[in-house]
């Protein structure tokens, strides 16, 4: 299941009867979470899917109120997958919504591959929709404060935990960029999860844009451009390999992986040898991606 059914069903109040919730990003979670708690009010923790199932079977001489079923790393529903488990899990009938959590790398790529009409991958999210989700959730706090907590902070979860806090000062006017970073010990950097994304997306504007701005020390995006590329590798290797790069993967074969990979080794190397210009190299390796298939390293013969 897409998250983007998965939101939409959830924030339009009509959730379905079973997520599976994996991925990396607990804040986002636990924001459908607190939604769906809404809708149902009552809420119960349970320890194993098998539990929801037998309370899903037992009949009652009353009618019950639709409740919000909770179960989190049931390792042993996972391992004990097969087709007749799958079958019962998509036949029974929920008086509410069962929520699943994992959060592994190997729970989410079983979840991926046995539960796909339920799992949602849920990863961190860019910092456009972290703007977009603590206005929702801070809508009395000023529009200035959330763009500056959505550029400065980590992730959704920091984002959200930072906005709490600062909804509870009296004196919010007084917030500003240098405040916010030294009282939540924020860091104005380029993201370095941003840069390696922008360079396997082969996007040549967005990347120089990045580049322009990263305050760090260049030499650095050279090792992001060759674990990009080991990435991009392992993704062509395992289908089931979970990486951000992954929507991004068809843009590359493993010719261009390869090429790409070694241009940019041998540039690093005549780096530290060679007077060579860092920025201008950089351009030049940028430049590459935009070819329909990466160049040869040896094709080029000139210096930059």
């Amino acid at each position: 299941m897409l998250i983007q059914d998965a939101g939409k069903q959830i924030l339009s109040k009509n959730p379905g009867k079973i997520y599976i919730f994996c991925g990396d990003d607990y804040g986002i979670k636990h924001k459908y979470i607190r939604i769906l708690k809404s809708i149902y009010k009552v809420s119960i923790e349970c320890d194993t899917v098998e539990d929801v199932i037998k309370r899903s079977k037992t009949k009652s001489l009353l009618p019950e109120p639709q409740k919000l079923y909770i179960v989190r790393y049931d390792d042993g529903f996972l391992n004990s997958l097969n087709d007749d488990s799958i079958a019962e899990l998509s036949n029974v009938s929920i008086n509410g919504t069962l929520v699943c959590i994992y959060q592994s790398d190997k729970a989410t790529a079983k979840c991926m591959k046995y539960l796909s009409d339920f799992a949602v991958e849920i990863n961190r999210v860019n910092k456009n929709l972290v703007y977009k989700y603590i206005l929702s959730d801070y809508p009395d706090l000023p529009e200035s404060i959330l763009q500056i907590v959505a550029t400065y902070t980590y992730d959704y979860s920091t984002a959200y935990h930072v906005c709490a806090c600062i909804s509870k000062c009296s004196m919010i006017s007084q917030f500003d960029s240098d405040n916010i970073q030294q009282i939540f010990h924020c860091q104005n950097e380029t993201d370095d999860l941003e840069l390696r994304t922008a360079i396997a997306s082969r996007n040549f504007r967005y990347i120089m844009q990045l580049i322009d701005t990263y305050p760090g020390d260049l030499n650095q995006v050279f090792y992001m451009m060759l674990s990009t590329m080991l990435e991009l590798d392992k993704l062509h290797k395992n289908k089931f390999y979970k990486s951000p790069y992954r929507k991004y993967v068809d843009r590359w074969t493993d010719l261009d992986i390869y090429n790409m990979f070694t241009s940019v080794y041998y540039k690093l190397s005549d780096l530290r040898t060679d007077n060579i210009n860092v920025y201008d190299t950089l351009v030049y390796l940028i430049v590459l991606t935009q070819f329909e298939h990466i160049p040869d390293s040896n094709l080029f013969s000139c210096e930059v």
